[in-house]
């Protein structure tokens, strides 16, 4: 009986390599008969039409009424990006280090909305995240403070109410705005 199974196990193995010899052969024959792609055909423009496409994406990244729009990739870096900074930097006052040093890897999570109004730039909502690793209580504080308060103006800006995210990280992202300790 084991000589039987050992005969069908065997003649089965030979049968899946040779599918599998099949299935390698036709794959390469496709690839091989696959046409190349066509040479891309270069676009050739004069300056004057380059620096009317310039003006005309420029026009496109602002609204009617000469906000920035939302979508644009200065909208990005005048805001979404900057922010971001701005608020680790607000709440890097509240770190001194030294003897009150937290965790290499502690960090503060905080979820809060971004709200622009008339160029008014400020934060509501700012609530901590319960994946948070950071203990001090008086620094956590400090921290969700300085961000509630935060706000600055600027009339580019488009008015927005959006969620977002913080995170705080005393050690590592803040280090560049925190004073050296004596």
């Amino acid at each position: 009986m084991g000589k039987w199974i050992a005969t069908i196990a065997g003649f089965g193995i030979v049968v899946l390599a040779i599918l599998a010899w099949l299935q390698l052969h036709d794959t390469s024959k496709a690839i091989a008969a696959k046409a190349p792609p066509p040479a891309p055909v270069p676009v050739t423009a004069s300056p004057s039409q380059l620096a009317t496409l310039g003006a005309q994406i420029k026009q496109a990244e602002k609204t009617p009424d000469g906000k920035l729009s939302p979508n644009s990739d200065e909208f990005f870096y005048k805001f979404s990006e900057a922010h971001t900074k701005r608020l680790t930097k607000l709440a890097a006052t509240c770190y001194k280090g030294g003897i009150d040093r937290v965790g290499w890897n502690d960090f503060l999570r905080l979820t809060l909305r971004d709200k622009i109004v008339k160029g008014e730039v400020f934060f509501t909502d700012v609530k901590i995240m319960p994946d948070s690793t950071m203990t001090d209580q008086s620094l956590i504080d400090c921290f969700v403070n300085q961000v509630k308060t935060a706000h600055w103006h600027d009339d580019t800006l488009p008015d927005i109410d959006d969620e977002d995210e913080l995170v705080l990280r005393p050690e590592r992202g803040m280090k560049k705005y925190t004073h050296p300790i004596d």
